[in-house]
């Protein structure tokens, strides 16, 4: 096998997500790193047999075992490579993680094409373990049909990041699909970077698109939610310790058709709960079951909100009409804000209204296209100390790539 070498490229963190979003990240001070190239198809496993170097590009590799990076490890994987998951393993990662896909060649965590009918909602493989990872960076990655159940049967998630010392932690351009539970869950996470990123069908009969507590920090901007299970966000601090406090910027998001599989408990765009702090605007909520909920228990003082659009339209009266009663659920904290738009068509270039579209799996058919029309409404109506205009999608070109 061949020696070669790759950049392992550390951003200056400081500061960054305290008033808006950086949108090129810039990545500053790289270090070079050697890493020996994988050419086998097959990846050894197991905990004797850790895994380190660099996966090819274009290359197609399988796996058959649990995948362990260890501490002071790196697995770097160049564009287009395609990881093939041959049953319920996971990728355990304490050392660093970076997957380099690019907009021409995407990276894919996946399984066989043959098995995919067999795990609409996923739970094929268990995902990327990063509890105890020093570092975490991946672009134009699709992870799909995770979240098989651990030894005690419970559902596991596609990305897990339970850890306060990982530097940097970024995941911008890509795509997190068909989770049987949490499509990511991160806790105690510091100054995260969530950029243009899709998460689709989150949650079988119930689990989130982020699960984010205990700390978490960072921006979460241009991201497209489509129907997740229950929450597309569910953050909180914690029910008991106030500190560290959770504090989140998340702006410019399009959240589609969420919160309508649980049905026993109305599912939430956003859940914004137990002392918690952030700012929230820019946003679109179309067809969500609940789409803005600020409870009574967030940090009120220093929390910010607004310049968000809402909209329920559904071919179901009985949905339409709950819909838009629960835009700021009442009862709450949250409140319709004077630079809201309130129950106000964005003008997506599409979107099928039915309410069997609103419970549908994925983006297909192509009658979904949640891009803006020219005339839309949500363009010119954005705080403009992040965007002009709301959504994933604005007129500037800064927004979703995808």
């Amino acid at each position: 096998m061949k020696n070669v070498a790759f950049l392992l490229l550390v951003p200056l963190m400081a500061g960054l997500f305290s008033c808006r979003t950086n949108e090129d990240l810039e990545l500053k001070y790289p270090r070079k790193l050697n890493g020996e190239s994988i050419s086998s198809e097959m990846l050894p496993t197991g905990v004797d047999v850790p895994v380190k170097g660099v996966m090819e590009a274009g290359k197609t590799y399988y796996i058959t075992g649990d995948i362990f990076v260890n501490t002071g490890d790196t697995l770097y994987l160049e564009e287009g490579v395609k990881v093939i998951l041959l049953g319920n393993f996971s990728f355990y990662i304490s050392g660093v993680l970076i997957s380099q896909g690019t907009q021409a060649n995407p990276n894919y965590f996946t399984i066989p094409d043959t098995t995919r009918a067999r795990f609409p909602e996923g739970g094929a493989w268990g995902g990327l373990m990063c509890d105890s990872a020093r570092s975490v960076m991946i672009h134009w990655t699709h992870i799909q049909h995770a979240g098989g159940p651990d030894d005690s049967n419970d559902p596991r998630y596609a990305f897990s990041c339970i850890n306060s010392l990982v530097k940097p932690l970024i995941i911008h351009d890509s795509w997190i699909e068909y989770s049987y539970d949490d499509g990511a869950r991160f806790y105690g996470t510091r100054d995260i970077s969530l950029l243009r990123n899709h998460f689709i069908r989150n949650g079988g009969p119930e689990g989130e698109a982020l699960n984010l507590q205990k700390g978490v920090t960072g921006t979460i901007a241009y991201n497209v939610f489509w129907s997740a299970a229950t929450n597309c966000m569910k953050i909180y601090t914690d029910e008991v310790v106030l500190n560290p406090q959770t504090n989140l910027l998340i702006h410019n998001n399009t959240f589609v058709n969420t919160g309508y599989r649980r049905v026993q408990k109305p599912g939430n765009a956003i859940l914004f709960d137990r002392w918690v702090r952030g700012t929230i605007v820019n946003n679109l909520f179309v067809n969500c079951r609940q789409s803005l909920r600020l409870t009574n228990a967030i940090d009120k003082n220093n929390t910010v909100y607004g310049y968000n659009l809402f909209y329920g339209e559904l071919d179901n009266a009985q949905w339409q009409t709950s819909t838009r009663s629960r835009f700021y659920p009442l009862g709450d904290y949250g409140t319709p804000q004077a630079t809201d738009l309130m129950n106000t068509n964005p003008e997506f270039v599409s979107l099928d209204l039915s309410y069997v579209n609103a419970q549908n799996i994925n983006l297909a058919p192509n009658s979904n296209n949640i891009r803006l029309k020219p005339n839309s409404p949500a363009i010119g109506a954005g705080n403009r100390t992040y965007n002009a205009d709301l959504g994933a999608y604005p007129t500037d070109g800064q927004g979703n790539k995808h």
